[in-house]
């Protein structure tokens, strides 16, 4: 699936949020629940390690990419679409 189902669903869903058509049900709730409790942990110094060194064999792995964004605005899908193409799959050529 490309881009385009989603991104209309979250216009979709922006907008109506923006112009108040969306109910958001009462404020109060009419479950009675009881307060959060923080869960004790009990790790053992082997799963401390692995932990630790999934962590850093994460770190390493962010490290090593590059990221970068181009900024295009010549002209957009619109334009794409004019000449037959699927914007995504122009882009992804271009690449």
């Amino acid at each position: 699936m490309d881009g385009t189902p989603t991104n209309k669903m979250t216009e979709w869903v922006v907008d109506n949020l923006v112009k108040g058509r969306i109910d958001h049900g009462s404020s109060t709730s009419s479950a009675t629940l009881p307060s959060p409790q923080q869960l004790q942990w009990q790790i053992s110094p082997s799963v401390a390690f692995h932990i630790r060194a999934t962590e850093w064999a994460f770190e390493d792995l962010v490290s090593r990419h590059d990221l970068s964004v181009l900024e295009f605005g010549d002209f957009g899908k619109d334009a794409i679409k004019k000449m037959g193409l699927s914007p995504d799959a122009f882009v992804q050529m271009a690449l």
